[in-house]
């Protein structure tokens, strides 16, 4: 990967580490048209469990590896993926395809699942003191350059 670039290409020349390379890996796929994705939408929201399941089949590796980078950890990125499918299941009939595609949908609620989670953990770790942490990167700079005086 080249200093500038953000992305590396696989192979085929595609860019590796992004959401189009994930979802669309398997080569031996169709790409999925949104007509598709907007049935599978309608048909959970008719409650078609069946339909559910499919998106959930398509989706839920894309799901799992945003949440995993946002929280880093697996644990509470395979907890979260399954709201983010129930939450998919409860509010299929509110998707307004004007406002985003399917994917993007469901990418946003996992995205915000992952980020009320960050914030709750963050909320629950003891704060530090302002002081604390001062000294603590102090003690650090003084421990690189060799000083020991106070």
């Amino acid at each position: 990967m080249s200093a500038g670039s953000q992305t590396e290409n696989n192979s085929e020349g595609s860019p590796r580490g992004t959401l189009g390379a994930l979802l669309y890996a398997d080569k031996t796929r169709e790409p999925i048209s949104e007509k598709v994705w907007l049935d599978l939408v309608a048909a959970i929201a008719d409650s078609d469990q069946t339909a559910l399941h499919l998106l959930y089949d398509r989706t839920h590796c894309l799901v799992f590896t945003l949440v995993v980078r946002i929280c880093k950890s697996r644990e509470i990125a395979e907890e979260l993926t399954v709201d983010v499918f129930h939450d998919v299941w409860r509010g299929a009939s509110g998707y307004d395809p004007e406002r985003a595609s399917v994917v993007g949908w469901v990418m946003s609620l996992a995205r915000a699942r992952a980020l009320a989670r960050v914030a709750i953990e963050n909320q629950r770790q003891p704060a530090e003191s302002i002081g604390t942490r001062l000294r603590s990167g102090v003690n650090k700079l003084r421990k690189k350059f060799g000083e020991t005086h106070p």
